[in-house]
């Protein structure tokens, strides 16, 4: 645990030699509370292949999964699998699971008091926000081939790393670029080095040099111990990655319009850490965050705070872009983007703790 974080409360529960949890009745009435209102949240919202995958695994609207249960409609699916572990594991873990096509999930749900927000990822965030877009065989394949880049990968490389995952699985945006307005290519042309054509930011350039001791980073939701730089303009230890509303706490400084949505039909929400969030759902699609087109090297220079509603999503045109990156060197993506140096952040530094 990073010097400064508050002591969880919460631990996983120990599944049964067949894998199951025997959870209780009020925590069972969790769940239902949580599945009725995020399913509301996302109806007009989420993209069509998170709504086919939800309806492929069937998750009960009224009862806690067990991990064999929805793994065994992964994997007729993928060949997904889900694997039970505690909130905090080690990066080496975390790349091994995802390589091994196993998703990671601590298997505690929140309490009552916690409904709106929760500093860990729990069982109702990695179910509902995640795995119903690993029957998409794009997203599997794409979240495989992260795990196994990242096992390759440095300590420096995945910090970079960290935010590819941030920008799509995490909080990313599908939809037609038309749906975007006040977006300007800054050079058309392709780009040197692996990237596409630079888009216009207006945020300068910032070479993020400083370290953190024992720095936990968040990925996909689970809180991951290793030591590393600090993550992005001063965001410190990662506290929470869940994407559930962060009611009364920092928002973005700015109200910018620059990528006002069109038309709500024409944008939708694929990234897990929103569509695990009511109150990130409706601002992610709403008028005060700017909305760009994915370049991955600007995805990789981007800097982000996961304890605010983000400033800024990344907006795939469709899966088969994501599923483009399975073929590119990404190393060689976040050596230019090191090369090039992080963009300023669109977000006040983290306050320190009292």
């Amino acid at each position: 645990m990073a010097k400064g974080m508050e002591a969880s409360s919460y631990r996983s529960s120990a599944p049964d030699a067949s894998g199951r949890v025997a959870y209780s009745a009020d925590e069972h009435a969790i769940w239902a509370t949580l599945y009725a209102r995020q399913t509301a949240a996302i109806a007009d919202v989420a993209c069509d292949e998170f709504k086919y995958g939800l309806d492929l695994l069937k998750l009960s609207p009224d009862q806690i999964p067990q991990l064999p249960d929805v793994s065994a409609r992964l994997k007729r699916e993928t060949g997904w699998e889900v694997a039970a572990v505690p909130a905090l594991i080690p990066f080496s873990e975390f790349f091994a699971l995802l390589a091994a096509k196993r998703f990671p999930a601590a298997t505690f749900i929140r309490r009552r008091e916690h409904l709106d927000y929760l500093q860990e990822p729990d069982i109702f965030h990695e179910l509902f926000g995640h795995t119903p877009l690993l029957t998409n065989p794009w997203f599997a394949e794409f979240t495989e081939t992260y795990g196994r880049i990242g096992l390759a990968a440095s300590k420096e490389d995945r910090v970079f790393l960290a935010r590819l995952y941030w920008f799509t699985v995490e909080f990313g945006l599908i939809g037609s670029v038309n749906a975007l307005n006040g977006i300007h290519a800054a050079d058309e042309r392709p780009a040197t080095n692996g990237g596409a054509g630079a888009i216009a930011t207006g945020n300068g350039l910032a070479r993020d040099g400083r370290t953190q001791r024992a720095s936990e980073v968040a990925l996909n939701g689970i809180r991951i111990a290793d030591e590393s730089p600090a993550m992005d303009g001063g965001a410190g230890a990662a506290e929470t990655a869940n994407g559930l509303a962060r009611d009364g706490r920092t928002q973005p400084t700015h109200e910018s319009a620059l990528n006002a949505v069109t038309s709500r039909d024409r944008l939708k929400i694929y990234g897990g850490g929103i569509l695990s969030s009511p109150g990130e759902t409706a601002y992610a699609v709403g008028p005060v965050p700017q909305r760009r087109p994915f370049d991955l090297i600007e995805v990789l220079r981007t800097p982000y705070r996961i304890d605010i509603l983000q400033p800024l999503y990344y907006v795939l045109e469709s899966f088969r872009d994501l599923h483009a990156l399975t073929r590119v060197d990404l190393l060689a993506a976040v050596a230019e983007a090191r090369r090039l140096g992080l963009h300023a952040p669109l977000f006040p530094p983290k306050p320190l703790a009292a």
